[in-house]
């Protein structure tokens, strides 16, 4: 399995002074797990030169080495491995002492009870009801830094004002993770937000974009929205403001290239538009509006990572509109409809999701009602390919078929594709497929509606790779919903190898990361779950 990565370096072998002439005997090995992979441990086997790890990825699968040979006085090894991408069911992995005159394997081990036990999980320091963790998140390409927003945070201290904030997590030197900043906008006695804070992370985890579309400096501010920059000069994160003269819906989608240099987020007020602004000598300067149709109401938006090509999708002509930037400039607008094959009421997206280069564009569509029947309608998400500097639908995927047909709408509720173009996460809250962790499909029906996250992975074509399901039951029974919004909300790194799911309103006491994910007690406090 190539996304493997071995922390344990075997050292050099070298050939013993005799020849043995019988194998060692079998070992004992267990298996626990590790944060985001898993441990094997075994007893020092009399005889045996070194170890190895052997494992088999699917059920007929043959058994192969992993990594280098271990030398005689090692007696464990852990790695990471991606949790969403991962065979749980069907992998088996065993141990082989082994001399010159061959290798004896213990018994094959599972680790499919582990599947729970080595999620990443990340909270607020403190217990902080209401605050919703991973209300909007984002991971760097490399996986080693993400941020999570939290929309009425007051950092456990019930007598602070609430603000939105943006929780910078990454991993130390020392290959563990840990809160990296909490960062607030500023806050005075006229300021007010409501449930939505945006956030977008540089390729060095060193700038992060909050946008606050809500956002009201007083009573009488008929506009909304601001938009805060904050940036790691290696010491301290300093923070500054997108100045904009037109506010409306500023701040409801943001976007940054992987250099950091590079912003983009919508102006909704009066002339539709996106705005771009460039880092120039060391301040954030407007450069461009990006204007879209007069009149239209235009909602999510995304840029590619390298900062070249812009899109959102705007209501009012159900279309999508592409900008491509060449040079100095940006080209004419193209614009794609989307369409579904039955479509008698109006049509609505909510989310889109852009590969690295803008070469491939995800977009959730759903029907809506004219009436009050909106659960039994169709949706899907749909993958849009650029050739020719068109792009046209490629791929649609639909609810799992044990799906029931309540709420049917919410696939794609979160959606996120790989930098490389090769990954596809859609989040659907209202999944009802029973089982808890990643698991392989299809699902057995009849759970209770605990969300889920489908995973695609582009080989000859699209396949679905796994299901990811919250590691919870349903939430403790004072409170009346089981729902937690699992899955509103999935982030992917470059190559696909690691997955955050934000869950808003999950409702565990536990603090910080790593913590007791199987506790119940205060609402809404959120959370975010590593795969």
């Amino acid at each position: 399995m190539r996304s493997i990565y071995f922390c344990l370096t075997a050292l050099a072998m070298t050939a013993p002074a005799y020849t043995q002439t019988t194998p060692p005997a079998a070992p004992s090995v267990t298996a626990g797990a590790e944060f985001k992979g898993l441990r094997f441990d075994w007893e020092t086997i009399y005889g045996a030169a070194w170890y190895q790890l052997e494992y088999r990825a699917h059920q007929t699968g043959p058994f192969v080495q992993l990594g280098a040979s271990y030398p005689a006085i090692a007696t464990h090894t852990w790695f990471r491995l991606p949790l969403h991408l991962f065979d749980w069911t069907y992998a088996r992995y065993r141990i082989a002492a082994c001399n010159s005159a061959g290798c004896t394997r213990s018994n094959e081990v599972s680790v499919s009870a582990l599947r729970r036990d080595a999620v990443g999980y990340f909270k607020t320091p403190t217990v902080n009801l209401f605050a919703q963790l991973g209300w909007d998140t984002d991971i760097t390409p490399d996986g080693l830094n993400f941020v999570a927003s939290a929309t009425s945070d007051n950092h456990g201290d019930e007598a602070a004002e609430r603000t939105a904030a943006a929780y910078v997590f990454g991993r130390n030197a020392f290959g563990q993770w840990v809160q990296r900043a909490r960062l607030v906008p500023t806050i005075g006695p006229n300021n007010y937000f409501e449930n939505r804070a945006r956030v977008t992370i540089s390729a060095d985890g060193n700038t992060v974009v909050l946008g606050l579309p809500d956002y009201q400096h007083g009573d009488n501010d008929t506009q909304t929205g601001e938009v805060f920059v904050f940036h790691f000069n290696g010491t301290t994160w300093n923070r500054t403001r997108l100045m904009s003269g037109n506010r409306g819906e500023f701040g409801s989608w943001v976007a940054i290239n992987d250099a950091g240099d590079t912003i983009a987020t919508p102006h909704s007020e009066g002339a539709p538009s996106v705005a771009i602004y460039k880092l120039i000598d060391g301040s954030w300067q407007a450069v461009r509006a990006l204007a879209n149709r007069t009149g239209e109401y235009c909602g999510e938006g995304v840029m590619s990572s390298d900062g070249s090509v812009v899109a959102d999708y705007c209501t009012s002509g159900r279309r999508l509109y592409v900008r491509t930037h060449s040079g100095p400039n940006w080209t004419v607008r193209t614009e794609t409809d989307l369409e579904l094959p039955e479509h008698p009421y109006g049509k609505e997206s909510r989310e889109l999701a852009i590969d690295g280069a803008g070469n491939t564009i995800v977009a959730e569509i759903y029907e809506v009602a004219s009436t009050a029947e909106p659960h039994d309608l169709p949706s899907e998400v749909q993958v849009l390919s650029r050739k020719g500097g068109i792009y046209s639908k490629t791929a649609a995927f639909r609810p799992g078929a044990w799906r029931n047909r309540d709420q049917r709408m919410m696939f794609g509720s979160g959606l996120a594709i790989s930098s490389d173009g090769g990954t596809i996460a859609i989040g659907d809250v209202t999944d009802d497929g029973y089982g808890t962790g990643p698991r392989a499909a299809p699902l057995n029906p009849g759970g209770a509606p605990l969300g889920a996250v489908y995973i695609y992975r582009l080989k000859s074509n699209w396949q679905l790779a796994n299901i990811v399901k919250p590691n919870n039951v349903p939430r403790p029974s004072q409170y009346i919903s089981v729902q937690e919004y699992f899955g509103k909300e999935v982030s992917l790194s470059g190559n696909g190898q690691t997955l955050i799911v934000g869950n808003p309103d999950e409702s565990r006491t536990a603090t910080g990361i790593g913590g007791d994910w199987t506790q119940g007690g205060q609402e809404s406090t959120g959370a975010v779950f590593m795969y």
